[in-house]
């Protein structure tokens, strides 16, 4: 889990960087993050993630290879036909297995939707992050 927790600051950081994250507080006028709860609307969204920094075809398949602490480790993210509905939301359900030298470390399935403006949302059930934004 702080493998996950890790990676995604680190690619939150990377896409504040370049600009491609939506500043939801400043946005809301919110002084901390926590304070901003979107109203995420279902005619909103859209079927398909093509966001051009995060396309999430269906049947796509990601293959990461890497080092920590000297242990080599693979993570593959699928991307599923599978929805599930979400606050009214079709989210498009993403595989993440993590495994070193055979042994399953960390096996995941997230939930992703994009809407109408390109932003790609990853959904839980209450909590909601915009991952990216077509500028």
């Amino acid at each position: 889990m702080r493998r996950k927790v890790l990676a995604a600051l680190a690619a939150a950081a990377l896409a504040g960087a370049l600009g491609l994250l939506v500043p939801w507080t400043a946005a809301a006028g919110a002084s901390h993050s926590s304070d901003y709860e979107p109203v995420l609307k279902p005619a909103d969204f859209v079927r398909t993630i093509t966001n051009p920094y995060l396309p999430f075809p269906v049947g796509r398949t990601l293959i990461y290879r890497g080092i920590k602490d000297g242990v080599t480790q693979i993570d593959r993210v699928h991307v599923t036909s599978k929805t599930r509905v979400l606050e009214g939301i079709t989210a498009t359900a993403v595989t993440d297995v993590a495994t070193h030298n055979g042994r399953l470390l960390e096996k995941t399935t997230d939930y992703y939707a994009q809407d109408r403006q390109g932003n790609v949302w990853y959904l839980v059930r209450q909590r909601h992050f915009v991952m990216g934004r077509v500028r």
